[in-house]
């Protein structure tokens, strides 16, 4: 019996599937057992939101190039209804050959699984201003340095944001958070609002300031200040100036990315738009990145064997240095605020900060989180993209080739940190 080939797997699609794979996407995955039988499946029909389709750009055209379903949401209709009806008879036709017989108590269990797994290491928030306050807890209770994954950094936060989530509710006199909490309900609701709060005018304090919860919690003298800060931007001018030449041809795809964003954000509420930023700093940056690189490698036709290598080592390297070199500079601007703050106010920050962790321990205590998260996340995990396991790790990779080491997941290539989100209108 010949097997079926299945559907033929156009360029686009293979071009998302095995290098961009959009984690606003998702991949239809059908199990099945075929018995004797092989089938060999070119392509898994992709699957993406419907406000996706039927623009004039280059995002949409690869979306819909790829053969992607379109998928209604409630909350991008009017009434709150959608249909899926067509998008799914089109998934069942596409895989006709290898859903017979269905079973679909097996096709509910494998849908419930894979929402537990994506759901586990996913930030989900009914507003942003909740999502900012988890962040802040999760600063607080696992500080700068602390050895974490990038995956339980995110689980951190989504466990604070689910404890916080009942203050989101209207009406705590139907809120239930617990049944043995029962009969404290509203002094435990009372009490989480509270904290949460203070965590807001804590962060709205630092962003004011324009400093990191680090600098609150190991305050440093002025003359280590100073120092230090003579240091970052020695070491920054440096980085600058060699990164320089390089920088020339990033400029190109920093503008290209930079418009494309700026363009994106007006096509939409920010519940919709802001989620998507990732992968148009991705598909834009690398066909940007691709025509700089081919037009390098013709302006040098006649060493363009070498070329052909060096160009994009060249701007590796760069971006590398122009990493340490943000890094450094940044560190420069938060030390020089550090001065302006003066000691008195600190003094009573870090009070205020004591105050904060106290609490946010407790409420880690309650809701399962480990008790001392800078011991137990190092033995946790293994050695995942980008993290460091200890001093030693973190010196060595800061001269890495290959990545920069984060000691900050939140880090970014920005002078700034980006703690505040837009208003939720």
């Amino acid at each position: 019996m010949t097997a079926a080939r299945g559907s033929p797997a156009p360029w686009s699609y293979i071009l998302i599937r095995y290098f961009m794979e959009p984690s606003s996407w998702k991949i239809l995955i059908i199990f099945l057992k075929l018995g004797d039988h092989g089938t060999k499946r070119n392509m898994l029909r992709l699957t993406a939101k419907a406000t996706q389709f039927g623009h004039r750009t280059f995002t949409s055209w690869l979306i819909e190039s790829a053969g992607t379903v379109p998928i209604k949401r409630r909350k991008d209709s009017a009434d709150g209804n959608v249909d899926n009806t067509e998008a799914m008879a089109k998934l069942v036709e596409d895989n006709s050959e290898l859903i017979a017989p269905v079973d679909y108590n097996n096709i509910r269990l494998l849908t419930a699984k894979m929402h537990e797994i994506i759901s586990s290491g996913t930030i989900d928030s009914p507003t942003w201003d909740l999502i900012r306050t988890a962040k802040t807890a999760a600063r607080v209770y696992a500080p700068l340095g602390t050895f974490m994954s990038l995956g339980d950094h995110v689980r951190v936060i989504r466990t604070f944001i689910d404890a916080f989530r009942p203050t989101e509710v209207h009406g705590s006199a139907n809120v239930t958070m617990s049944d043995e909490d029962d009969e404290n309900i509203h002094d435990s609701l009372d009490e989480l609002k509270r904290l949460r709060n203070d965590l807001k005018a804590y962060q709205d304090q630092l962003t004011r300031w324009g400093i990191k919860d680090d600098r609150i919690r190991r305050p440093l003298p002025r003359h280590v200040i100073l120092s230090r800060m003579i240091i970052r931007f020695m070491w920054s001018a440096a980085l600058f100036t060699l990164s320089f030449p390089g920088l020339l041809l990033w400029l190109p795809i920093f503008a290209t990315t930079f418009y494309a964003v700026h363009n994106f954000k007006k096509t939409g509420p920010i519940f919709d738009t802001w989620d998507e930023i990732a992968q148009y700093k991705l598909i834009y940056g690398l066909f940007s990145g691709l025509f700089v690189w081919l037009t390098a490698v013709l302006f040098t036709w006649r060493i363009a064997p070498f070329t052909f290598i060096l160009v994009p080592a060249f701007m590796w390297m760069t971006l590398r240095w122009f990493e340490d070199a943000v890094s450094a500079f940044r560190a420069y601007t938060a030390l020089w605020r550090l001065l302006r703050v003066g000691k008195p106010t600190l003094r009573g920050m870090h009070e205020r900060r004591q105050d904060l962790h106290s609490r946010v321990m407790h409420l880690a205590h309650r809701i399962g989180l480990p008790e001392d998260p800078e011991s137990y996340f190092v033995k946790a995990g293994g050695r995942e993209k980008g993290r460091v396991s200890d001093s030693w790790d973190s010196t060595r990779r800061y001269f890495s080739v290959r990545r920069r080491r984060k000691r900050d997941w939140n880090e970014t290539l920005r002078l700034y940190d980006k703690v505040d989100y837009p208003d939720e209108e």
